[in-house]
């Protein structure tokens, strides 16, 4: 029967530096322990810091949008405008319609922002 104890030729003493052998948590992280931690740490750091610039470049990203379809909106209805009067006018000289009448029928169909 192998019996593992103080009295035994298998036992050997827990490291110095074994987990739970030291006082505190600290106590008992040697200098690879800390490289590995400033290593992710300053990974960290970088991951937030991508995050931050990733966030920034959407929002950008994203008032370009903005402005571009803001201004397609506005081009699509002035031709539609422009094509409207342009019709009105022609259909006025045609029909015999007034001035008036051509002007209230293009304030009544055309579209405003």
């Amino acid at each position: 029967m192998d019996v593992v104890g103080p009295y035994s030729t298998n036992y050997h003493p827990p490291a110095p530096n074994a987990p739970g052998a030291g006082k505190s948590f600290f106590g008992n992280m040697g200098l690879m322990d800390w490289g590995q931690l400033a290593i992710g740490g300053i990974g960290t750091a970088a991951n937030i810091w991508n995050a931050w610039e990733q966030n920034k470049l959407a929002k950008e990203q994203l008032k370009f949008q903005k402005e571009a379809y803001n201004t397609n909106m506005a081009n699509q209805i002035q031709s539609y405008n422009t094509q409207l009067e342009d019709r009105t006018r022609a259909r006025q000289v045609g029909l015999g319609m007034s001035d008036e009448e051509a002007q209230a029928y293009i304030d009544k169909h055309q579209l405003r922002r």
